[in-house]
């Protein structure tokens, strides 16, 4: 192991201005403070593949890998030089070290590279060593990112699947001859129970981004079955919903008082396909145009999602089917969602270690 200063290491460069209205649909991902906040025709003719963009501004001092050629934009970093070191293991360096700290500007911060570059670091001066760590870590990230694409993939499965039973018929059935609204489950004041609150909330899939633990005071209860819709603006118009099918049996967890939750009251059709027909754009439609209140403060009330009128789809010959492809995808989904858990625990205890030289791979 080596003690220098990032300079030594690499060379950071400012991204290049490119307005929302001027970006043109295309192969090559936009690389922000955020990560990849659009697409271009065009990428920056400096930017290595790979290589890592860092938050300049807004999402200051956050490490990106960006694996194929991009813009890189000017509210990040990017680097174009390794001064041959692994990408990959000075991606990972970048996640030990906090960069806000070094950011300038009292209003709005701003990471400035002749800041970055004076931090001190320990490296290994063996690039074989680099890149063993590097990929050997990188493996964690790229399963739960296949996790995460066979997820996608699945949810979008489902939806078609039932958006199919949709408009297969001209009959109508009431949301509320199918499914319970709001749910009745007891919980203590007080009683430690698992927390989803709006922010864990996923947009446009199932799964929450954390599940905590928390004392119970107050907020919209659920158990495994029911499907959560945030009702109040931006987040019901932002896509933000989940089903639950990650607790213990019987067990009832909460969240958010500015939930809906439902669960299917009928024989026929399942709680899964009962969560991706809020999923349909017919739906979130509806629940948008029934929003009441002043501006910014909009809210979905349970009684408009109860009156809620969709295709009779208890007639179709192909719900059985769908009703199992649901189940399935979803719990395939929830294994995927819980693997990924563990997979980035191990992946940060070991990352320390191995970079510092504590732990050998060997």
């Amino acid at each position: 192991m080596i003690t220098c200063t990032l300079g030594d290491i690499l060379t950071l460069q400012r991204g290049h201005d490119l307005p929302k209205i001027k970006m043109i649909d295309g192969p090559y991902p936009v690389m922000g403070s955020n990560g990849i906040i659009g697409w271009h025709t065009e990428y920056t003719e400096d930017f290595p593949c790979p290589s890592i963009t860092i938050g300049r501004s807004g999402n200051v001092g956050t490490p990106h890998l960006c694996e194929k050629k991009a813009w890189a934009h000017n509210t990040a970093l990017y680097v174009k030089d390794f001064k041959g070191n692994d990408p990959y293991y000075l991606f990972y360096l970048l996640q030990t070290l906090d960069l806000k700290k070094v950011a300038g500007g009292s209003a709005v911060p701003t990471l400035n590279r002749n800041h970055v570059y004076s931090l001190k670091v320990s490296i290994s001066k063996n690039v074989r060593t680099q890149r063993q760590i590097g990929e050997f870590l990188r493996c964690f990230d790229r399963k739960i990112q296949l996790n995460n694409q066979i997820n996608d993939y699945l949810e979008q499965l489902c939806l078609l699947k039932v958006q199919a039973l949709l408009n297969a018929s001209d009959e109508v059935i009431c949301l509320e001859k199918i499914a319970n609204v709001n749910p009745s489950y007891s919980l203590k004041k007080g009683q430690i129970a698992k927390f989803i609150d709006m922010a864990a909330l996923g947009i446009n899939t199932s799964m929450p981004n954390e599940i905590k633990q928390k004392a119970f005071s107050g907020g919209q209860r659920f158990s495994n079955g029911d499907t959560l819709i945030a009702r109040i603006t931006p987040c019901l118009e932002n896509g933000k919903g989940g089903f639950v099918n990650y607790l213990e049996q019987n067990e009832i967890a909460f969240g958010s008082t500015e939930y809906i939750v439902l669960n299917s009251a009928s024989p026929v059709v399942s709680n899964e396909v009962l969560y991706f027909i809020t999923r349909t754009k017919d739906f979130r439609e509806y629940a948008v145009k029934q929003m009441t209140g002043t501006s910014g403060r909009q809210r979905l009330s349970w009684q408009s999602v109860s009156k809620y009128e969709f295709v009779d789809i208890t007639r179709s010959s192909k719900l059985a089917e769908v009703n199992n492809l649901c189940h399935v995808s979803l719990n395939v989904i929830r294994n995927n969602f819980l693997q990924n858990q563990r997979l980035a625990v191990i992946r940060d205890i070991l990352l320390p270690k191995l970079l510092s030289g504590a732990l050998e791979l060997d």
